[in-house]
């Protein structure tokens, strides 16, 4: 009489298919868990508080920068280029808004930091038409703003600095164990970082060689 084939393999199958679904299911738990929880590397922190510190300089310079447009509106020539550059870059830096949240979007990073140096450019040119109209150029409010904006210009190009240097060791330190293993795991991205100095353009006089003019004037 010919024996029936055992189901036992068929029945201890499942509890193997179930026991691996189990297992999937808690790793999955446990990779979200762990997304939610995800610890940043130290220098997360350094780079928070020097993004503050360059956020709160350019939120203080375009209260300055707005003083001394409220003065020249009323010397300068109605249309004057400059006014209505300054009026323009303005409002492309309101429209990025300037929060913490820029060191996780680097698309927002980068418009935020083409509108803030459009505005330094702006600035230069506002500054250079003040210069030229006498009025302004002597007014004692327009060259306190001015001697502020200097001030501020280097402020923020240090500012941007230190962002600069704690973006990089945070990102170095995002390669290494145990954080590279969490990154990949919830997708951490590296801070971006400003390309461009933000300076702004100076004007210099041309350089003269009085040593070759005298030569040149010998007879």
């Amino acid at each position: 009489m010919m024996a029936t084939p055992s189901a036992t393999p068929h029945v201890a199958g499942k509890p193997f298919r179930k026991t691996l679904y189990l297992i999937a299911a808690a790793f999955v738990l446990w990779v979200m868990g762990g997304c939610i929880t995800y610890v940043a590397p130290p220098s997360d922190a350094n780079v928070r508080a020097s993004l503050t510190v360059v956020l709160d300089l350019y939120s203080q310079r375009l209260g300055i920068v707005s003083q001394l447009t409220a003065i020249a509106q009323d010397k300068l020539k109605i249309g004057t280029p400059a006014l209505a550059a300054i009026a323009k870059a303005r409002a492309q830096v309101i429209a990025v808004p300037a929060t913490l949240a820029l060191a996780n979007d680097p698309i927002a990073f980068d418009r935020f930091d083409v509108a803030q140096r459009q505005f330094t450019d702006a600035i230069s040119a506002l500054v250079i038409e003040v210069e030229s109209e006498r009025r302004l150029a002597s007014d004692a409010t327009v060259r306190t703003l001015q001697g502020k904006l200097a001030v501020w210009a280097t402020r923020i190009s240090s500012a941007r600095n230190r962002y600069d240097e704690a973006a990089q060791i945070y990102n170095a330190a995002l390669h290494t164990f145990p954080h590279n293993v969490a990154a990949l795991l919830c997708a951490e991205q590296e801070k971006p970082a400003f390309s461009v100095p933000d300076r702004p353009r100076l004007r210099t006089l041309p350089h003269i060689d009085f040593q070759a003019l005298r030569g040149g004037l010998r007879v």
